[in-house]
């Protein structure tokens, strides 16, 4: 039995520590008086007691694939896997990814590629980021949002191809070496 008193008449909420993640717990409100001096507590209870319940909710987890695949100079598709969705409701996932250059680990709060029209369960999904610079090397996660935080997969880093030249010589001309051997 967990228990907590409001002391405060205009409290709308309290704190309750320890629980459990993903725990399935009831509550019951029993309102009372207390004159603030008797050392006796009267309860004026006239109607029924209000129960509710509540689950505990977690961080998602999420893992990256290693593999990113489909590279080119602008773009590359990377994937994720939810592995757990923390007993909420997964409302957006997607991959984050920025420069290498840069030295952090991608976050969902920079560029990201995301499907955002959840709700998901678990399982893999794979998304396309496109604009990316030729010739630069970017760190790619995958992410998931529950109703709570934020899950991150590892990061993998890759390098995006440069671009082909537009205009190719049109023809070659060879000449013949001639060479002298001195013995």
């Amino acid at each position: 039995v967990i228990s907590a008193v409001i002391y405060d008449t205009s409290a709308t909420s309290v704190f309750i520590g320890n629980l459990l993640p993903g725990q399935l717990y009831y509550f019951s409100l029993t309102p009372f008086n207390w004159n603030g001096s008797e050392p006796v507590t009267f309860n004026y209870l006239t109607v029924a007691i209000p129960v509710a319940s509540a689950k505990t909710i977690v961080a998602p987890t999420v893992t990256t694939s290693s593999i990113i695949t489909s590279i080119s100079d602008v773009s590359a598709t990377a994937s994720g896997n939810i592995t757990n969705t923390g007993s909420g409701t997964i409302d957006e996932r997607g991959i984050c990814y920025n420069l290498t250059s840069g030295g952090v680990d991608p976050t969902a709060t920079g560029s990201t590629s995301a499907d955002i029209s959840g709700p998901y369960g678990t399982g893999t999904f794979s998304r396309v980021l496109s604009g990316l610079t030729p010739e630069m090397q970017y760190n790619a996660r995958a992410y998931v949002i529950n109703d709570v935080d934020t899950g991150y997969g590892m990061t993998y880093n890759f390098y995006t191809l440069s671009t082909e030249l537009s205009a190719h010589a049109s023809s070659f001309t060879a000449t013949t070496i001639t060479y002298t051997q001195i013995d």
